[in-house]
């Protein structure tokens, strides 16, 4: 028995088709829209795992949760270490030319001491001294003793610089779409004063 093509089930060929799918507009015998209708329930339920799939990965990356799978963070990360090991970088070389003055400062006085004691124990040996020379000594030890007691104060830590730095202006977190409203349409996540020249300026 024959059949006009536009009756024939399209999966079979060989069937009479008795119905047609509304999603695909193709016409199939029962047997095979029975078929058919498993296939898009195979396909719904491949749909769903991958909807569930999406919304791990989503939950994933929410506050809150285990946000180190993000390579922003990473990046966030090595940012901050970079900074602190500039600041240590920076406070170390402070520290050590303080010491260095402080030192320079202590090695003078101690020159200076050294020729008020050699004098002294000289005036006691010879016994050749008069008031004019326990004044004169007096008034050098007095010198050097104002001079250690203002150790601190011949120096200065400047830091006015470091306080006109703009923190906020030197990380942004940039949509890649750039045209995202409100945020700046700066291509870099860093911002326009490199850090180089930040701490540069501030030595």
């Amino acid at each position: 028995m024959s059949f006009g093509t536009s009756s024939i089930c399209v999966l079979c060929t060989s069937q009479p088709s008795i119905t047609s799918c509304e999603g695909c507009q193709r016409k199939f015998c029962l047997p095979c829209l029975s078929q058919h209708r498993n296939e898009l329930s195979l396909d719904l339920d491949d749909l769903f795992n991958r909807r569930n799939e999406l919304v791990e990965i989503i939950s994933a990356q929410m506050p809150g949760n285990n946000t180190d799978r993000c390579s922003c963070f990473d990046e966030i990360n090595r940012w901050q270490n970079e900074m602190h090991a500039n600041i240590d970088r920076i406070a170390t070389t402070a520290r050590d030319n303080v010491r260095q003055l402080l030192s320079e400062a202590s090695k003078n006085v101690r020159v200076e001491l050294d020729r008020v004691s050699q004098d002294l124990q000289q005036k006691q040996k010879s016994g050749g001294y008069v008031e004019g020379d326990l004044n004169r000594i007096r008034q050098q030890l007095t010198k050097l003793n104002d001079t250690v007691q203002r150790f601190n104060e011949q120096i200065r830590i400047d830091t006015s610089i470091s306080k006109t730095i703009a923190w906020d202006s030197l990380l942004f977190v940039i949509p890649k779409n750039e045209t995202h409203p409100g945020v700046p349409s700066s291509p870099s996540i860093y911002n326009c004063y490199p850090q180089s020249k930040i701490f540069n300026s501030m030595i």
